[in-house]
């Protein structure tokens, strides 16, 4: 079955991950352009996890052969396909997990004056840098950065023992890593400061493990390494993809590069504007007999029509607090509803990305007030200059949360582009 026509239907074998994910975002996997450079214990392990999650067209680039002393990490390496083509062992296991996908696997190393090329060959929306080798890899970020691909870098997985210290961050930001330091300061020269997600660990290398080459392929020595850092690197790398193609990958202050703080913060300030506005008003719900009495007194400075408004709130109010109390009730939990949409947004703050929708859900909010108080205050009777005062409430929140939205959406796009 082609699923990849214009109605998108989900693979059997993709049962589960829809479950998980929805249909929709596996349709958005399914249009993905990925390309992965590297087909080690890092690259083999990113393709392989990215094919599984059906994504659907992808490049594969690896010029070199399995080695027995690859056999301790990386995916196609075994005792019988020594000698054998990386590239060619991995086309062969992705397509018979996702017989489907759009896969060219490249078997050459990529020289350095071929990189923009091969970049420039598809269009890419992730290009997965698993190469351990300096210079090949500074030119495909710098090629890929100079296309607008978003990236991701596997720094150096060599000569670590620990899980719990992989991290996701910007490569600005990527620290306790001697490659990611070098790493750094060669794209600095190249003009590139920061854009590039990266994934590190603040591990300490093990030094007593490092051994030196002969410097073929751009590599001058190696850590010693264990089965399953490289794997977890590249399906940190993997993971960071399909969440980022499905907007569920919340950056954590790591991932965000330090000329991207002041919108994260810019976003956090218009927030907390939203939060005290809404508050405020849900507050004062909770004092509205004492509140009209206080407008009441002023009310010789508003026009007739409004005046006369103001006397008759004030005497129903007064009024109806005398002889039925329990009705103020009904304005505590109007207050308290509004303090709980404010509450809510306290998500937003901390994770704008994340809890974008909550967003979305208040403006949806704000444009039902206007036909709501209109059709309700034509049905209850009240004035037309009362309904506007109403509608402004919708109108003023509603600028206010698609200026936040818009802000989210910016610093999302461009977070790591």
């Amino acid at each position: 079955m082609n699923y990849f026509c214009t109605m998108f239907e989900t693979p059997i074998w993709l049962e589960r991950t829809e479950l998980l994910l929805d249909r929709e975002n596996l349709e958005k996997l399914s249009k993905l352009q990925v390309l992965i450079v590297g087909l080690g214990g890092v690259g083999s392990y990113a393709a392989e996890f990215i094919a599984r999650a059906g994504v659907g067209h992808m490049t594969i680039v690896d010029g070199d052969v399995v080695d027995i002393t690859n056999t301790n990490r990386q995916l196609p390496a075994t005792h019988e396909t020594v000698g054998q083509s990386k590239a060619q062992l991995m086309e062969a296991r992705l397509r018979a997990i996702n017989p489907q996908m759009d896969l060219q696997a490249i078997n050459q190393f990529i020289n350095p004056h071929e990189t923009i090329e091969l970049v420039n060959s598809r269009a890419y929306d992730y290009v997965l840098d698993c190469i351990d080798s300096v210079t090949p890899k500074l030119l495909l970020i710098k090629a890929a950065k100079d296309k607008g691909c978003k990236v991701i870098s596997s720094m150096g997985a060599g000569g670590k023992i620990d899980p719990m210290k992989i991290k996701f961050a910007d490569i600005s930001k990527t620290h306790q890593c001697p490659f990611a330091f070098y790493i750094r300061k060669r794209l600095r020269k190249e003009g590139v400061h920061s854009g590039v997600m990266a994934v590190f660990s603040e591990e300490p290398a093990d030094r007593e493990s490092i051994k030196e080459t002969n410097g073929l392929n751009y590599k001058r020595s190696f850590y010693g390494t264990i089965s399953y850092i490289p794997a977890l690197f590249g399906l940190n790398m993997a993971s960071w993809v399909i969440r980022d193609a499905c907007d569920l990958f919340e950056p954590t202050p790591l991932c965000i590069p330090k000329m991207q703080q002041k919108k994260h913060r810019e976003i956090q300030v218009y927030v907390v504007l939203f939060i005290i506005g809404i508050m405020v008003s849900g507050v004062t719900a909770f004092p509205i007999q004492t509140g009209i009495n206080i407008l009441a007194g002023y009310r010789h400075h508003f026009p007739a029509p409004m005046e006369q408004w103001i006397l008759q709130l004030q005497n129903g109010i007064n009024e109806t607090w005398f002889k039925y109390p329990f009705i103020a009730y009904g304005t505590d939990w109007l207050a308290f509803a509004h303090i709980m949409i404010g509450v809510a947004f306290i998500g937003v703050y901390k994770h704008p990305v994340r809890n974008q929708w909550v967003v979305q859900w208040a403006i949806i909010c704000c444009i039902c007030v206007i036909p709501t108080a209109f059709i309700c205050g034509w049905i209850r009777q009240i004035p037309f200059f009362h309904i506007l005062i109403d509608c402004s409430f919708g109108v003023f929140g509603l600028a206010l949360l698609l200026l936040i939205k818009h802000k989210i959406t910016v610093f999302k796009h461009h977070i790591h582009r």
